[in-house]
Parts: structure tokens; sequence; C-alpha cells
């Protein structure tokens, strides 16, 4: 209806499957079991976390676009609208539906109240782009069933899906390096929430070691954008990475002593 929640079972499917090939690497012998390192792109950062917490011998890990300990789905709505050119009253009322929209997709409304209270979300170009709403009565019915059936976890005082319970305190188990990579244009995720918790947490770990990178003009994918909405055109020009990014990655490794 309005987002995907498989990520709950990817992180999950990513975690064993790292830690797999963690542990097929060491029996190959392919590098030195103290330079095994991870990295990761966006959603990723729920994973990496728990990989390291599980296996606290993880050497280093570089962080980019990173998440914080919630959902990023309305972050990433609210950021795309105002790129979009909305005005603030739009994108408030907007948002307001969303909310509606995110706790009553759980249950506790009719199909005639819900489509009553969302009447400017599903109307608006940007979120039918999205694919946002529903079409008929069975439909919602069904999205009902289905957030009732998979227990997810919310945060009560957002009404976010939490992906990775008690995400602060996993946090804190990182022990190892870390090099946090964010683009400022980034309208997927909040990169501000993100840096804010990396440093009240692995910041104040005496056993880790936390860097933090900004690029300018570079969003959500590290690619050098105009304005990081997520359907920019950059189709008139090759792909180009953000200024720094590669060499910030490379200078950090080497620094850190985990490559020559």
């Amino acid at each position: 209806m309005c987002q995907n929640h498989s990520s709950k079972e990817l992180a999950v499917r990513g975690w064993f499957i790292t830690l797999a090939a963690i542990k097929k690497l060491r029996e190959l012998n392919i590098v030195k079991p103290d330079k095994i390192g991870l990295w990761e792109i966006s959603r990723a950062g729920w994973i990496c976390p728990l990989i390291i917490e599980e296996d606290q011998t993880i050497a280093f890990w570089l962080s980019v676009s990173g998440t914080d300990n919630l959902d990023n789905y309305r972050y990433l709505l609210e950021s795309n609208l105002r790129i979009e050119g909305r005005s603030e009253s739009k994108i408030d009322t907007i948002m307001k539906e969303w909310d509606f929209t995110n706790k009553y997709q759980r249950g506790g409304k009719t199909y005639e109240e819900f489509i009553n209270g969302t009447k400017n979300l599903f109307q608006d170009p940007y979120c039918k782009k999205l694919g946002m709403g529903v079409d008929n009565e069975e439909e919602y019915i069904e999205f009902v069933d289905y957030y009732k059936n998979n227990n997810f976890i919310i945060d009560a005082e957002t009404d976010l899906q939490i992906l990775v319970p008690e995400f602060e305190k996993t946090l804190k188990y990182v022990n190892c390096p870390v090099l946090s990579i964010s683009g400022e244009k980034d309208s997927q995720v909040d990169w501000k929430k993100t840096i804010k918790l990396y440093r009240e947490t692995i910041g104040n770990n005496e056993n880790a070691d936390l860097t933090i990178k900004i690029i300018l003009n570079c969003n959500h994918n590290m690619q050098q954008c105009k304005t990081g909405a997520l359907f920019e055109d950059l189709s008139e020009s090759e792909w180009k990475a953000c200024e720094g990014y590669y060499e910030t990655m490379l200078t950090w490794i080497k620094k850190k002593g985990f490559g020559k």
C-alpha cells in the first residue's frame, strides 16, 4: 500500500549469508582473518552492526548512506515532496494523512474511513508515482491482515517500524574502526539522524573509532547530483561517483592499516 515491509526478512537473510561468507573466507585463507571488514549501503546498515555483535573479530565497517533505528520511508516521502515543489502546508497535510495511513493500515478503521482520511495523500501525483494507494476494499483488508499476521515492532513515539530491536544497544557493541559516509543531498535516509545516533553510540565507545564524512552534491547512491531526488534524471551524462567518495574509503582503509 505504502511501502515494502520485506526488509525484516531481508535483514535476517543478509545476516546469515554474510556470516557464512566470512566463515568461508577464513576457511579458504583468502585474506588474513584480522583484515576482514564490512562495507554496506543504505538499509544494510541495520545488518552490519548485528554481524559485528555476533563476530567481534570483524576488523572494520564502512557504512555508506547508513540508517538510524527507524524505517526511513517517512523521511523519503517528505523530503522528496519538498524537492518536487510542494508547499509546506501541502506537505504537512500529506504527511498527516501518511501518518494516518501508517497507523490504520494495521486496522482500526473501516475502508470508507480509511479512504476519506487519505484523499490528499493518494491523489498526489508523486505519491501515485510511488505506487501508494488501495484500489478497493478487498485490497485494504488484505493489507490489514498482512500487518496483523506479521507482528511488526512499532515505535510508540513515531509509529514507525523498528527493523532491529534495541538497535542503539547493538551499535554499542561495535568495537572496531567505523567510517560513516553520507551524501549531503540524500533524500532517502535522514543522514543527520544517523550521524547523531552513531555519535551517541559508537562515538561514546572508547574501544571504537568513528570517522564521519559528508560529501556535498551527493545523493543516496553516492552519485553526483543537483537535487538528490529519488527520481532525479541523471541520464544525460555518465554515472559519476560523488567527488572524493572512493578516495575517502581508500585513504581511510590504508590509514587504519587494512590495505596497501
